[in-house]
């Protein structure tokens, strides 16, 4: 999105400010959020991502994103950005499903996984239950 604070207005009946990063590789279609009424953003990486949270202040609702990003990987963007916003609502997407153990051990504080290969209609209604 060209809009610097994009998540930061909501438009009228929107349901939520979703972040998504990387998630390209996973299949998830920023689209497939906003034909269900969400207001999306996308990063191409987990500095990029880091960068709409703090540098540009955004505080979506619920933040999307694959563990193995490249510039910054999910574990090291989720410790950071638990220091400045602990309420966001995050889901994970992995190929790996050692990774979840690592997760949990971790206290990242996250609210769903899922392994790849994913359902984008699962994804998608599990945003919606967590923004009701």
């Amino acid at each position: 999105m060209s809009d610097p604070a994009v998540l930061t207005r909501l438009a009228a009946g929107a349901k939520g400010a979703v972040l998504c990063a990387d998630l390209a590789a996973a299949g998830i279609d920023p689209g497939a959020l906003q034909e269900r009424g969400f207001v999306t953003d996308y990063a191409f990486n987990g500095r990029a991502a880091l960068d709409r949270l703090l540098k540009r202040k955004e505080k979506p609702d619920l933040i999307l994103l694959d563990l193995h990003m490249p510039g910054m990987d999910g574990y090291e963007f989720l410790r950071q950005i638990r220091h400045v916003n602990d309420e966001a609502k995050v889901i994970i997407v992995t190929a790996h499903p050692t990774d979840l153990a690592e997760l949990h051990a971790a206290d990242l504080n996250i609210e769903g996984y899922f392994e790849k290969p994913i359902i984008v209609k699962d994804v998608v209604d599990k945003a919606e239950e967590l923004l009701r």
